[in-house]
């Protein structure tokens, strides 16, 4: 009977945190949807903050990263507003991040060990830093980039016309894909802080980390090409050194 009423307690906690975390995405999404011009803006023509503009090479960095996308067009009546509505519920949940993600802390919480504890708020924290690192790599430079070099295969007898629908889902894609990435560290150092996994046991592994990192790429990619696959695969590499640094001197501290 104890168990039972265990079990319920644990549901209906579960049901509060999926409806509390339901409304703030709601509210996120929302307000994105009030912003949706000026984030379409943004994302078809990106520019560097101003702390980066002002420094003596920012001008020459937004030169470089500078996209060739400019106006967007839409092909059917009702394309413009689902581009709007899903530009809106992707920023509503990347905003929302942080306090779903401390909903699912909250409801774990009570069930972890000691020293599961000690490892798992620092990792949140990180995670949600590394999540929103990767998805401003992403959009600031990668997708740029991404895109004003592939738009340069089209030469003297092509020009690019960019349909919103989609550009827009590669750079949802793109986006995601890179905070998702950006993620390695931040689990491998969590994982080192358990126990669970040995620095120097996955170092030796690396060659085989590499050739995954580029089947991976080849697997999630919306297009076929070899560019975009080195896009993600070159950072998910040097995510996994960099994963491997901070664990090695987390296993150090230990």
């Amino acid at each position: 009977m104890n168990r039972e009423f265990a079990l319920l307690d644990h549901l209906e906690a579960l049901r509060w945190a999926l409806i509390r975390s339901i409304v703030v995405l709601v509210i996120t999404a929302s307000a994105s949807y009030a912003f949706g011009e000026r984030i379409i803006q943004f994302i078809s023509s990106p520019t560097l903050p101003a702390f980066i503009l002002n420094t003596p090479f920012g001008e020459r960095v937004s030169q470089f990263i500078a996209s060739p996308v400019g106006k967007l067009y839409f092909f059917t009546p009702q394309e413009a507003f689902w581009v709007r509505l899903k530009v809106a519920f992707v920023a509503g949940l990347v905003l929302a991040a942080p306090y779903i993600l401390g909903e699912a802390w909250a409801f774990v919480a009570p069930g972890l060990k000691p020293r599961e504890k000690l490892w798992a708020l620092p990792f949140l924290i990180f995670s949600i830093i590394m999540f929103y690192l990767g998805c401003a790599l992403a959009l600031w430079f990668a997708v740029p980039v991404g895109v004003k070099f592939l738009s340069s295969f089209g030469g003297e007898v092509m020009s690019p016309f960019f349909g919103a629908s989609g550009y827009i889902n590669f750079v949802i894609f793109m986006t995601l894909a890179f905070g998702i990435l950006f993620e390695t560290p931040a689990l491998m150092v969590a994982l080192t802080g358990m126990g669970i996994l040995d620095p120097k046991a996955v170092a030796k592994k690396r060659a085989y980390v590499i050739i995954l990192a580029f089947v991976v790429a080849a697997v999630v990619t919306p297009t076929v090409d070899f560019i975009t696959q080195i896009f993600l695969a070159v950072p998910l590499i040097l995510l996994f050194e960099l994963g491997l640094l901070l664990s090695r001197l987390v296993k150090r501290g230990k």
